[in-house]
Parts: C-alpha cells; sequence; structure tokens
C-alpha cells in the first residue's frame, strides 16, 4: 500500500525559472518548474550536473506579474528521465507574500480543473 509522505498538497503549474549554485558564477541556466508546494517545489531542465545538497539561487517568473521572484533553495532529490533532468527543491529563503500569491494562483487552477 502507497503512503504519501509530503506534508503539502503540490500543485502542477509550469514557470519559466532560472538556478545557479548559491555564490558560484553569475551565469544562470533555464528550468521550468513542474509543481509548486508550501515547502519546495519541482523543476526541470537540460542542465545535467545538479548534485544531492546542493544550494541554488533560483528566479522564478511571477505568474501574475512581470517580475522574477528569488529563492534560495536545496536540491533534496533529483532523477533524470529519457528528455530532461529533474529536481525537488526545499525553500531556504523565499519572500511569503510572492509564495503565498504563486500557491493562490496554483490553487485557482487546480480548483478550475477539478470543476470538470
Amino acid at each position: 500500500m502507497f503512503t504519501e509522505r509530503r506534508k503539502y498538497i503540490r500543485f502542477d503549474i509550469p514557470l519559466d525559472m532560472e538556478f545557479k549554485l548559491l555564490n558560484g558564477p553569475s551565469e544562470y541556466s533555464p528550468g521550468m518548474t513542474v509543481n509548486f508546494s508550501r515547502e519546495g517545489f519541482c523543476f526541470e531542465t537540460d542542465k545535467p550536473d545538479l548534485k544531492m545538497n546542493q544550494m541554488l539561487e533560483l528566479k522564478i517568473k511571477h505568474p501574475s506579474k512581470e517580475m522574477f521572484v528569488p529563492i534560495v533553495g536545496e536540491i533534496v532529490w533529483k532523477k533524470q528521465t529519457k528528455t530532461k533532468h529533474v529536481a525537488g527543491i526545499h525553500f531556504e529563503d523565499i519572500d511569503r507574500e510572492a509564495k503565498s500569491e504563486i500557491l493562490d494562483h496554483a490553487y485557482n487552477i487546480w480548483l478550475e480543473k477539478s470543476r470538470y
């Protein structure tokens, strides 16, 4: 029997993003969020050298504003699919208001989809 280990629901929401090693070189790599929750998110990228426990500086495109939300997070899991590298990020630092706005937006999309 499968047991759900997650504390919070994850909302599927594709948002443009970019990331780099915290305190690393200034060049960002592109990615796309897969889902988002209160404690973190999953993203996919073409960049192959993600490592467990790496601290990243990330910027996620706000879904309803013309801005990027800065985030510091840790890679807590990773896997490779046939075409992408996928990683789970645990938030270490994120603006509370921006996180709430992203979650509200994702919840509204989920609510609309569940009505049909």
